[in-house]
This record gives C-alpha cells, sequence and structure tokens, in this order.
C-alpha cells in the first residue's frame, strides 16, 4: 500500500489533534491542511500532464526522424524482450519438465545416475 498525499494529510491532522488542545487553532490547522492536499493535489496532475507531454514530443521527434533506426527502436526492444522472456521461460519449462521425467519415469537408472554423478563431485 503506497503512502498518498491522504495518508499524509491523515498523519497531519492526528498530530494537530493531540498536540493542539485549542478548537480554534485545530480548525484553523485543518483547513490549512486541506488546503495543502488540494495544492499538492494539483501540482501531482501537473506533473502527470507534463510528463504525458514530454512523451509525446519524444515519440514525435522519433517519428519525424530520417533515421530508421530512431523509429524502430522502440518497438525492436519490445520484440526482443518478449522473444526473450518467451525463449528462456519454454527452456526453463522444458529443463523442469525433463528433470521431472528423468527422475519420475526413468527413476531406477537417474538415481544410479546421480549417485555416481554425486560420489565423483564427493557431495554424497
Amino acid at each position: 500500500m503506497a503512502f498518498g498525499i491522504d495518508d499524509a494529510i491523515a498523519a497531519g491532522l492526528k498530530i494537530v489533534d493531540k498536540f493542539i488542545p485549542d478548537p480554534e487553532l485545530k480548525a484553523k490547522m485543518a483547513q490549512e491542511l486541506e488546503n495543502n492536499r488540494k495544492d499538492m493535489m494539483i501540482a501531482n496532475l501537473e506533473a502527470d500532464n507534463k510528463e504525458a507531454e514530454e512523451l509525446t514530443k519524444r515519440w514525435q521527434a522519433d517519428l519525424t526522424s530520417d533515421s530508421w533506426l530512431a523509429k524502430n527502436i522502440r518497438p525492436m526492444t519490445l520484440i526482443f524482450i518478449l522473444v526473450a522472456y518467451f525463449f528462456f521461460g519454454n527452456f526453463i519449462l522444458f529443463e523442469f519438465v525433463q528433470d521431472f521425467l528423468v527422475s519420475f519415469i526413468f527413476q531406477s537408472s537417474a538415481s544410479i545416475i546421480w549417485k555416481h554423478y554425486l560420489q565423483i563431485f564427493k557431495l554424497f
């Protein structure tokens, strides 16, 4: 669970309730915390909008470039990551299935092979 603006304001209100006995001052500080919350939310939205604008500018610059690599580096990176993920994922799965078959279906011969292997390296 993330610690957000509302959590910070709630913690501030608990501190105000605990350490400030005057009800008028409590109300004034609670109102100020609420105003700060609104300002922080507005600043957060403005930062998100600026980030989206910069991302759009980056994509537009890539598309207007004359370089083939600049236009295609992001899709090629995505394709590489997906291919590597599926290749290595299936490789690991294949190794798991192969070990499963060797150890359970051919258990007698596999156990002799593993015992011999472990004795060679002094692990058994």
